[in-house]
């Protein structure tokens, strides 16, 4: 898809795509800057997560279609373009809503701009994250900063891309483990470090076996 974007799309450049070692849904942000707190996220992530998988509802894949953008309503300005999750994140829904309630109860959610939750009845938005104006910063060599002003880039005209690719079918993926991860460090793998992971079709058939 990436390369059929920026054929199509004017003043699309690659340093917007997430690195596909990366792709992954945020089910909330959490500030961990101690020992004691880390801890408290583990046990309340591996509780939340174990009992969803006696609740019996676990979909065996997800399916990725169609794609969204933040910043509405013009997505002549967007700065974040999603795939969404299909129908069968319904149950998904329900376990990322309890996970990001039960983290904001415990004072350890906070928002993008640093300010902590108040409140606990939003909906997670279940999304992968396909290109964002924030990855340009990461994305970016220090050779190429010569040429590319990436600090005046706040947004990206999505319409092409959204007209283009509006309904486009990602397929589908096996259901990904419930993860605790540490975003400001990497593994061997490129992705992010992992701190806990649960694996809920792995647990489910070992519960129910």
């Amino acid at each position: 898809m990436q390369i059929d974007v920026e054929r199509s799309t004017e003043r699309v450049h690659k340093f917007l795509f997430q690195k596909s070692t990366k792709l992954h849904m945020t089910i909330v942000c959490l500030s961990l800057n101690d020992e004691d707190k880390i801890e408290k996220a583990r046990e309340l992530l591996l509780k939340e997560s174990e009992n969803f998988v006696r609740s019996k509802i676990i979909p065996k894949q997800l399916e990725i279609r169609g794609l969204g953008y933040f910043k509405e309503p013009r997505k002549e300005k967007a700065n974040v373009l999603y795939a969404r999750i299909g129908s069968s994140s319904d149950q998904i829904q329900v376990l990322a809503d309890s996970i990001s309630k039960t983290m904001i109860l415990n004072g350890l959610a906070y928002r993008n701009n640093g300010e902590k939750y108040f409140e606990d009845n939003d909906s997670v938005k279940l999304h992968l994250t396909m290109m964002n104006t924030a990855f340009i910063r990461r994305n970016i060599t220090p050779r190429e900063r010569k040429s590319i002003d990436f600090k005046r880039i706040k947004y990206f005209d999505a319409t092409k891309i959204l007209d283009n690719f509006n309904d486009y079918s990602f397929g589908t993926l096996a259901m990904p483990p419930i993860q605790l991860c540490d975003v400001r460090k990497s593994n061997e793998f490129g992705y992010y470090q992992i701190v806990e992971s649960f694996d809920l079709n792995a647990n489910f058939n070992s519960e129910f076996s």
